[in-house]
């Protein structure tokens, strides 16, 4: 038997109760469903309704992360560089920018914090003096909203 089943959300700080997104759905014969989500703008409480019951599925927590990148500049004086980078969407972070060793370790060579812009991102940059290698920048945030996330790595030579 084909049930419609409703996706809602509760989204951060979990106190405004649960709202529909996007149309209903079909389960199969087995009762399985699925829904895509193209964005959720911030940590959500996620669950699943049968409409016009009081059945609702228990709520599941799904965390959003930041989007974080990190470019890296030569600078004019020697063995220091230039870290620069976005978070988005807009927090205040705190970042940390880490040396890649070995076997995946890292270790942390530095930081500074985000800058909240009128387009919707967060800017960051600081001049350090790093050996060459392989870093990345982690943006650290309070639990809420999002979760802490990190940059791919960039070459610093």
């Amino acid at each position: 038997m084909l049930y419609e089943v409703v996706l809602q959300a509760d989204p951060f700080p979990y106190s405004a109760g649960f709202r529909s997104l996007g149309e209903p759905g079909l389960t199969d014969g087995a009762g399985n469903f699925s829904f895509s989500l193209r964005q959720l703008p911030t940590s959500s409480d996620l669950r699943v309704i049968l409409p016009g019951t009081p059945v609702a599925s228990q709520a599941v927590r799904e965390g959003v992360a930041l989007r974080v990148t990190l470019h890296e500049s030569l600078t004019r004086r020697k063995g220091y560089v230039r870290l620069y980078g976005s978070v988005a969407p807009a927090v205040r972070a705190l970042i940390g920018f880490q040396r890649i060793e070995a076997g995946g370790v890292s270790v942390n060579r530095g930081g500074t914090s985000t800058r909240t812009t009128a387009r919707g991102i967060s800017t960051f940059g600081r001049t350090l003096r790093l050996p060459p290698g392989r870093y990345r920048a982690l943006a650290a945030v309070p639990a809420g909203a999002h979760l802490s996330a990190e940059s791919p790595p960039v070459l610093v030579r």
